[in-house]
């Protein structure tokens, strides 16, 4: 997949970046991925930045707002799932045992959002299109291109999620490292695991995997721009070599280039 003109429910279709640094961020990733940018005014007072790959959407960037920075959150990204009815989907993932504190609202006249988390706390929100689709490219070098869950009971998350947006599951890896696959239809759309012991106190979380042409000259280059390694590039057979970064703010991202 490269460019896309309109995302099918239950595809993951956006990102967002909350930081408290958004100018910092921007010479990050603009740096590191060659993402260009755009700001357009939001709240008053705070401007809300489209992040553009050769003149298309990929995602956002904005202030983290100043009471989740003073209860300690820490910058993160925010992924998008395409839905047909972003009302009716919130209220299902509450039927179905998910964390729902508010209702889905209108951005304009580009769709409608809403955040929530599933019952084990991963956050995650919903994107109604109407005027804006979503990101123009996915898939490709720069853009994103996979989302992984990592959660502390994936038979519990399955549920949740085949519930929701009527995902199937497939092991990709023999025992005792499971590995499943999300999918939807014939087409695997991210994974999910358990967060192994030796991580620690990790919270549950969905993370993001951007396209990239050099997976350890990536690496090198985020740690020169003061980003943190988390996961050392690493292989998967057959499939490509990825890593865990930290931008200097601390929002977490992978990176992967694929084999072959």
């Amino acid at each position: 997949m490269a460019k896309v003109a309109r995302y099918a429910a239950g595809r993951w279709c956006w990102m967002d970046l909350a930081t408290p640094d958004p100018e910092a961020a921007k010479a990050f990733y603009g740096d590191l991925l060659g993402w260009g940018f755009h700001d357009m005014p939001a709240s008053p007072g705070e401007t809300y930045t489209f992040v553009r790959l050769d003149g298309d959407d990929l995602g956002g960037i904005y202030r983290q707002p100043t009471a989740e920075r003073e209860a300690g959150r820490p910058a993160h990204w925010v992924l998008y799932v395409a839905v047909d009815d972003a009302d009716a989907t919130l209220a299902r993932a509450a039927e179905l045992g998910g964390q729902v504190s508010g209702g889905a609202c209108d951005v304009g006249s580009a769709g409608r959002s809403a955040m929530l988390a599933d019952p084990q706390g991963a956050g995650f929100a919903l994107w109604q299109a109407k005027d804006h689709a979503g990101a123009g490219r996915f898939g490709e070098t720069g853009a994103m291109g996979w989302a992984e869950l990592l959660t502390p009971d994936p038979g519990a998350a399955g549920e949740f999620y085949s519930g929701l947006f009527g995902w199937g599951r497939k092991d990709s890896t023999p025992p005792p490292v499971r590995y499943v696959e999300w999918t939807d239809g014939d087409t695997s759309i991210g994974g999910m695991m358990a967060i192994p012991e030796e991580w620690g106190p990790v919270p549950p979380h969905w993370i993001h995997y951007l396209m990239v042409a050099d997976c350890d000259a990536t690496v090198a280059r985020a740690g020169e721009l003061g980003g943190e390694v988390r996961v050392p590039p690493t292989d998967i057979a057959d499939v490509g070599r990825f890593a865990y970064l930290a931008d200097p703010q601390g929002a977490v991202f992978a990176v992967i280039t694929m084999a072959g």
